[in-house]
């Protein structure tokens, strides 16, 4: 994260060559404090220059841009505010469409608390301030890596730490139904029995001999880890077993995947095999979720829960102490941008300043007794700034020369330059004392709207409780770690454990994990980080290297599943060449219709078109890359491709376009653009916006869908779609095997 933090902002500060991927807006200044009484408040900077995508257009126009682009300076994307060319801090870009739209365009930025003070004191004397928007997903690592810094005491060492693996593995700490400990007994020596009765399933359901292992294993170990080869149904045997605790024991069960899309896989496997929706929630984003899973979202169960009495009154005062909250930051931050420190101001600030020569004496103005007045020039009485004033003009203390020069020699002893550093930090000391209350001001409105979501997640809690199955990402498990621990799973069940972080596991383990569930395929695509901590590398770092391919690894016991339901054997061939010798073919993968259109089933082509290399564009997802590729000839080929399956009857949302290349895959965009409208992974589209090669808003047209993404972000997704592959050949290759 931190990598890709510092060679963004190199990068647009022309300090390192490369493709300038963040959006940069120059020559703003400081206009106010955003209090909108829903989210922690907001810098408000105006643009003293046009924002180039909104410039020539109606008010009306301005903001149907920034609805339908909501990419472009994307709400709680990262933002790093440069002053004068030099970095001053990192912050969160906050997106208020109406003040986006007014002209000038005003922009939201949320800083560190910790530095609120410090960073309005600079941009109070900055001759030039410039926003960069960056890239770098650090929402992605921020939950995480907070949890991982409560963890006291890590859940499940005994298991996942331990070096000695021995047969007599530990069981759940909890109990099966009866009836279901007979029937485990009975599937031991008998693989082919019905599972439909025992687990009330709408249709008859038998597992292949591997099957019945690996499922046996998920009901029977502490530490479960079952390895699952392409179309080989690791969902399927996951969603059984998680139906067989749900139905056969007390325990309620938290669900974890890595992208939202292998999550609504998931729980829609578990609404198919018929757990009610009533006993699930997913947690995440609801935009994300497919329409059959938004019905179990938390934010769609929000609405069947309400506050209760004694919550809503708490609510009403948190509401109101918000508001009060708010004015006063306002007038504090308005208080320490129209600061112009009079000389009274200076004198009072210098009543209870404890360091340093004694000024506060030497500038007061000794009262007269029994009822006399001092007058200077003009008969006019003396004002109290009166020695102040002459001090600050590099004289004498004037009229009271014989009280004062004497006792405050070093006062007034000091030379006209002294005397002007001397005001200056004066004026530096009370404007910081503005800057303090500022932040202090934003801490108390900051705390009272988090008193106000703690009232609201209690709701979410009241929810959570309520169910047996809880789904959610990585990241979604770190965000509501809280609410977990204090509902504490018993079970913990991870899907694609072999393309998730280990950090990530373990901050999704609660103290009252009874069992872990660890499903994936570690001989498909590692965890994504930097070659320089990669087990490529060879440093000795290897965080890429998941806890599930760990385990196998250190020969911890485990179950494979062997045969695969999805590929026909043309291609199933390729895998067991490649990774899984021992995959075996399903009878219903036999004896499919043929592509129609084609002469093989399979096709590769060969050809001598030179490739063009970027060298300025890696790709993340292949952590031995340095550069990129594409090729135009290629590109038209495929296009023409899918417009001949189009010819033969199939649809474009049933066919696929995948590519090694971040390069291939902008140019295939372009390409296939031009008669569908691609649809592309949310991690591809990070990556090409990361890479400089799509902006960060693109507009929306309404031609037919195609499905176009690298191959790391759809494989093992396709269900009997056709695929065009960009040299499979070289994934082999660049793979390792893999």
């Amino acid at each position: 994260m931190l990598r890709d933090l510092r060679e963004e902002i190199q990068v647009a500060l022309d300090q390192k060559k490369g493709r300038r991927r963040g959006f940069c807006i120059e020559n703003l200044s400081v206009i106010g404090a955003l209090c909108d009484e829903r989210q922690p408040w907001s810098l408000q900077l105006r643009c003293l220059n046009k924002v180039p995508q909104l410039t020539g257009k109606s008010e009306a126009a301005r903001k149907k841009f920034l609805q339908e682009n909501p990419k472009f300076l994307k709400h709680e994307s990262v933002a790093c505010l440069v002053v004068d060319n030099d970095i001053l801090t990192l912050g969160t870009l906050i997106r208020d469409e109406d003040l986006l739209a007014q002209e000038p365009s005003i922009l939201c930025v949320q800083i560190p608390e910790a530095v609120v003070d410090k960073a309005l004191l600079r941009l109070k004397t900055a001759r030039n301030i410039k926003l960069v928007q960056l890239s770098t997903a650090v929402f992605a690592y921020k939950s995480v890596l907070e949890q991982l810094k409560e963890i006291k005491e890590l859940s499940s060492a005994d298991d996942i730490l331990r070096q000695e693996v021995d047969k007599n593995l530990p069981s759940p700490d909890y109990q099966l139904d009866p009836a279901m400990l007979r029937f485990i007994e009975r599937l031991e020596t008998n693989h082919s029995l019905d599972l439909k009765d025992i687990l009330n399933l709408p249709t008859a359901t038998k597992l292949d001999e591997s099957q019945s292992r690996c499922f046996l294993n998920g009901l029977g170990q502490r530490l479960s880890v079952i390895h699952g080869p392409p179309g080989t149904g690791k969902s399927f045997i996951g969603s059984l077993i998680v139906k067989a605790i749900r139905d056969q024991s007390m325990e309620n069960i938290l669900v974890v995947c890595y992208t939202h899309h292998a999550l609504d896989q998931f729980v829609e496997d578990l609404m198919d095999l018929g757990i009610p929706t009533h006993d699930i929630v997913r947690l995440g984003s609801a935009k994300k979720a497919t329409p059959r899973t938004q019905a179990v979202s938390l934010h769609q169960s929000r609405s069947s829960i309400r506050l209760t009495p004694t919550q809503h009154g708490r609510l009403n005062l948190r509401k109101t102490d918000v508001t009060a909250a708010g004015k006063g930051l306002r007038d504090a931050f308005m208080a320490s941008q129209q600061a112009n420190f009079s000389k009274f101001d200076i004198l009072e600030h210098l009543e209870f300043k404890s360091d340093g020569p004694a000024f506060h004496n030497a500038f007061e103005v000794p009262e007269e007794k029994n009822g006399m007045m001092r007058v200077g020039k003009k008969g006019k009485r003396v004002d109290p700034s009166y020695l102040l004033d002459r001090w600050l003009r590099g004289k004498d203390a004037g009229i009271f020369q014989r009280v004062k020069a004497h006792e405050f020699r070093e006062v007034w002893s000091m030379p006209s330059k002294d005397r002007i550093e001397a005001l200056n930090e004066w004026r530096r000391e009370m404007l910081n004392e503005l800057l303090v209350s500022v932040r202090d001001s934003g801490t108390v409105y900051n705390s009272s709207l988090k008193d106000i979501s703690a009232i609201h997640m209690e709701k979410d809690l009241t929810i959570m409780r309520q169910k047996r199955i809880i789904a959610c990402t990585t990241t979604a498990a770190a965000k509501y770690v809280q609410a977990l621990q204090s509902i504490s799973p018993g079970v913990l069940l991870v899907e694609e454990a072999g393309e998730i972080l280990e950090s990530h596991i373990l901050t999704a383990l609660g103290p009252d994990t009874k069992q872990l569930i660890l499903i994936g395929d570690h001989k498909q695509l590692r965890p994504k980080v930097h070659y320089e901590l990669s087990v490529e590398k060879g440093d000795g770092y290897d965080l890429n290297r998941s806890l599930f391919e760990r385990l196998i690894l250190r020969e911890y016991p485990h179950q494979t599943l062997t045969q695969q339901h999805r590929m026909r054997p043309e291609l199933s061939t390729l895998v067991r060449q490649l990774t899984h010798p021992d995959l075996t073919d399903a009878p219903r993968t036999q004896n499919r219709p043929d592509l129609r259109g084609f002469t093989d089933n399979l096709v590769f082509v060969n050809h001598e078109e030179p490739e063009i290399e970027l060298t300025d564009v890696p790709d993340w997802k292949d952590t031995t890359s340095t550069s990129s590729k594409k090729s135009m000839f290629e590109a038209k080929m495929t296009l023409k491709c899918v417009r001949y399956l189009g010819q033969q009857g199939y649809r474009t949302d049933n066919i696929a376009v995948l590519t090694p290349y971040l390069g291939q895959l902008r140019l295939l965009l372009d390409e296939l653009g031009k008669d569908n409208d691609p649809v592309l992974n949310d991690l591809d589209s990070h990556d090409l916006v990361r890479a400089g090669l799509m902006p960060a808003a693109s507009a929306n047209v309404g031609k037919p869908r195609i499905r176009i993404s690298t191959i790391g972000e759809l494989h093992c997704r396709l269900r009997r779609r056709f695929v065009v592959r960009r040299r499979y050949w070289h994934l082999g290759a660049n793979l390792n095997g893999r």
